[in-house]
This record gives structure tokens, C-alpha cells and sequence, in this order.
């Protein structure tokens, strides 16, 4: 609305400047309460099944639990296995059975707690990624764009765990949770070293853990049909 100014008018940042009886914009915002949000929700159509989209979401939730979220890239959702099977329910499916095994994901859980403590970016948002690799590779990886860019443009290096899959060969395979755990391990054993900052990896909470901790060459997962 357009509301004329009086003297009692609050007005941030007004100063000494004489504005009153002239107008302003004001805007007032009024938040859906979560009976609101059910009943929008509960009044919508039913929808089209998108078979690519239809996946276990064990592993998803898990991740939340851990303040997290799964990075969702057009190459995952539209990729297919050597077998024409939607790659993401395939993915979902052998992630949620790796959860099933007890006591393969302490190091994950340890250090998604690192990154979010740690990473600026990922204090507010951290995520989990699949990405295509023939090298069986998975780690952490940091997306960094370099110090000056980052002092230059005010942005913070994101931080974040990754797996990885292949087609290849009429064969697709994945690393899984066991694999991302072994590898982590290693990190483990190389940050608590007191030496670990001053070479491998930055403290820097815009760009925590620069370079990033991968590992490749184990044999993923056999072929998933």
C-alpha cells in the first residue's frame, strides 16, 4: 500500500531528511499457518507417477537427520543403468540397503558433523552428491573457486560428501556407503595429525578442507540389475 509519513512514522535509515507528508511503500506479510499449508495441500489433484522420481526414501531421510540434503543433478535424475533402469531408484534402492548394515557409516556421520561445524557454506546448507565416474572415485569434494575470487565476491566454498557410479561396458556399477566409510577413515587418521593443516587441507571456514579427500580404485559394487 502507499501510506503517507508522519512525524511518528518509524522509517529506517531517514536521517534528518524531511519526508514528512510525503509517501511510501508499505509492505505487510501475512504467513500461511500450518493448518493452511495442510489443507492447500490436501485439496490438490492427483498427479502423474514420474517412475524416475519414484525411489526409496530411506537414504534421503537419513540424510535430513543429519541436516542434510541429497544434490539432485539433471545427469542423476535422466540417467539410466546398462539396462534402461531409471538410475535414481536403482542408486536409492543400494544406498538404503547400505544403511541397513550397522556400525558402516560412523566416519560419514563424523564427518557430516565436521563440515556442518566447520564449512561456513554448510553451517547453513550442506549436501550429499552422486556423480559419474569411471575411476570408482568418492570422498569429499570442495567446489572452490580460489581465495581471491572468494575475498572478491564474499562467497564460501561448498563442502560436501560424494559417491559414485558408472556406465560402461553394458555394466553399471556404484560405490556405496562401506566404500565413502573406509575412505574417511583415511582422512580421519591424516587431519587429527597436528601437521595436517600446514600441508593437505585449509582450516579456512569459507573453504573447509581445501583441496577436498577422495579415493579411488576399489571395485565398486557389482553390476546392479
Amino acid at each position: 500500500t502507499r501510506e503517507k509519513i508522519h512525524l511518528i512514522t518509524e522509517i529506517p535509515c531517514a536521517g534528518d531528511m524531511d519526508l514528512v507528508g510525503k509517501e511510501m511503500s508499505v509492505t505487510r506479510f501475512e504467513w500461511p499457518t500450518k493448518s493452511m499449508i495442510n489443507t492447500a495441500l490436501a485439496a490438490q489433484p492427483d498427479r502423474a507417477i514420474v517412475e524416475r522420481m519414484t525411489f526409496d526414501h530411506r537414504f534421503p531421510m537419513w540424510l535430513a537427520d543429519h541436516m542434510t540434503i541429497f544434490r539432485l543433478t539433471e545427469e542423476v535424475a535422466f540417467e539410466k543403468t546398462s539396462v534402461g533402469q531409471n538410475l535414481l531408484p536403482v542408486a536409492m534402492a543400494r544406498l538404503a540397503e547400505d544403511l541397513s548394515r550397522p556400525g558402516e557409516q560412523d566416519q560419514i556421520e563424523y564427518w557430516l558433523n565436521e563440515i556442518s561445524a566447520r564449512s561456513r557454506l554448510a553451517s547453513s546448507v550442506q549436501f550429499f552428491a552422486l556423480k559419474k565416474d569411471s575411476q570408482a572415485a568418492r570422498g569429499i569434494q570442495v567446489d572452490s573457486s580460489g581465495k581471491f575470487a572468494r575475498k572478491m565476491n564474499g562467497f564460501s566454498d561448498p563442502t560436501y560428501m560424494y559417491l559414485s557410479y558408472r556406465v560402461e561396458n553394458m555394466n553399471f556399477a556404484m560405490t556405496g556407503l562401506a566404500d565413502l566409510n573406509r575412505c574417511l577413515v583415511d582422512l580421519s587418521n591424516i587431519y587429527r595429525s597436528p601437521m595436517s593443516l600446514m600441508s593437505s587441507f585449509e582450516s579456512d571456514a569459507e573453504s573447509f578442507l581445501y583441496p577436498g579427500f577422495h579415493c579411488q580404485g576399489a571395485s565398486p559394487a557389482p553390476d546392479l540389475k
